[in-house]
């Protein structure tokens, strides 16, 4: 609810015609990714059997988390790239193949 709130909160100052503090990007994109690397996790601990195979996982939580982890900091920076350094004019095919973005001017 709170990624939700942050969300509605910047697309109505998009609306009101106000410019969008960079903070409040950055937050809520870190708290979409927080959410979908722990769903990520979560699913990776299901499918390995926790639960209903195994009663513990072992030395292999340590590597689970780290995966998560990484994963975790790996989408934050992408989708921070792609929220602050937003492509000033329309990308063309090549760009999209290769997701190469021009910084905005401010």
């Amino acid at each position: 609810m709170v990624e939700m709130s942050v969300f509605c909160s910047k697309y109505q100052q998009v609306n009101n015609g106000h410019e969008v503090a960079d903070s409040l990007i950055v937050f809520a994109e870190l708290l979409s990714t927080f959410k979908h690397a722990l769903s990520r996790v979560l699913v990776l601990i299901i499918c390995m059997g926790y639960g209903i195979v195994k009663p513990r996982l072992g030395s292999t939580k340590h590597l689970v988390f780290a995966l998560g982890l990484a994963y975790c900091l790996f989408v934050a920076i992408d989708s921070i790239y792609t929220e602050l350094v937003a492509p000033s004019k329309p990308m063309t095919q090549r760009q999209r193949l290769y997701r190469v973005h021009t910084p905005r001017r401010r």
